[in-house]
Order: structure tokens, then sequence, then C-alpha cells
């Protein structure tokens, strides 16, 4: 089935379950990652650790909360897994909670794409160190935390930055790190 540019462009990621290989979609992923690095970007640190930073933000949107997350709960979810981390680094035993089940569900997304990532690593890479996801935690924190002060809908945009599925495909990756080169 073939879906023109201006009808994907109104249903998709809503009505219209695109594939991550559409043409439109791959246009319309470039478009929204070079307004994400407008707000707040590095193109160097997307091109970089762009696998890990994809997943990370597909772990936010495919969160099972109803609604979509919001600008606060993302916030509050990064905080507490970044929070979770210092405090696991330091050797404690204490895992701060959010009464917030919109969040518990975000950290929960958030922290099984961490572990994979200290386990085994990226797409033909050796695992990562804490501290470099740590720095990706907080580059994404960041971008979400000037959104919200310039008044753009996150979810939405990260929406249109990730594909649907989690990623370590070089060919998605190569095709949308030629946005950030």
């Amino acid at each position: 089935m073939e879906i023109c540019s201006r009808c994907c462009g109104r249903l998709r990621r809503t009505i219209i379950q695109c594939p991550d290989g559409c043409e439109y979609l791959l246009e319309s992923r470039k478009a929204a990652l070079e307004k994400l690095l407008n707000i707040y970007g590095d193109s160097e640190f997307e091109r970089n650790w762009f696998e890990v930073l994809h997943n990370l933000r597909l772990a936010i949107i495919k969160t099972k909360s109803t609604p979509f997350p919001n600008d606060d709960e993302i916030v509050e979810a990064l905080e507490n897994v970044i929070e979770r981390r210092r405090i696991k680094e330091k050797g404690l035993i204490y895992a701060p909670k959010s009464v917030n089940p919109n969040v518990q569900l975000l950290v929960s997304g958030l922290e099984k794409i961490l572990s994979h990532y200290e386990k085994l690593g990226a797409t033909n890479t050796a695992k990562y160190e804490s501290s470099q996801l740590n720095t990706c935690l907080k580059y994404i924190l960041r971008q979400v935390r000037t959104a919200r002060i310039k008044g753009v809908d996150i979810v939405r945009l990260i929406s249109g930055v990730v594909g649907m599925n989690f990623v370590n495909i070089e060919a998605t990756i190569s095709s949308l790190r030629e946005t950030v080169s």
C-alpha cells in the first residue's frame, strides 16, 4: 500500500503504523531530529551515541502508560534513573521510587535498555561503562528540559525522531546519521 507524504504526515504514528523503511517516514525522522538538535543538541554526540540515544528515546515512547507520559513525568523518570545509578555506583542499597506509576514504567523501560548496554554493548561494540550511559541520560534530560522551557511538545518530537523498533541495524543508523553529519 502506497501512502502519500501528506496523508502519512497527518496520520503517521497514530493511525498509520509506517514501517521504519518508509521513505516518507525517514524524511520526517530526519526533519524531527534536526528540530531536536536545534532545541538542544550536539551533532557529534548524536552521531557517536545514535543507537543508545535512539533506544532510550524509544523506551520513553513505548512506555505502556496511558496517555503518553508528559514532560514532567519524563523529567522525573530521567532524574530518578540518574539518581538510582549514582546511588548504586556508591555501593548503597537504596532505589528511589516515584509514587506516579507512569514514572515507574518509564524508569523500568530506561533501566532495561541501560542494563542491556552495560552487559552487551551496542551493535559490534564492547559493553559501555556506566559513566558513558549516564552521559546519554543527562543529554536527553537536557533536551527534554530545554524543550519544555521552549514550549515544544517533546513526546511528539521524540515520536517523530525514533522508529518503531529498537535499532541495531546499521542501515537505519546510517540513514539518520546523515542528518547529524
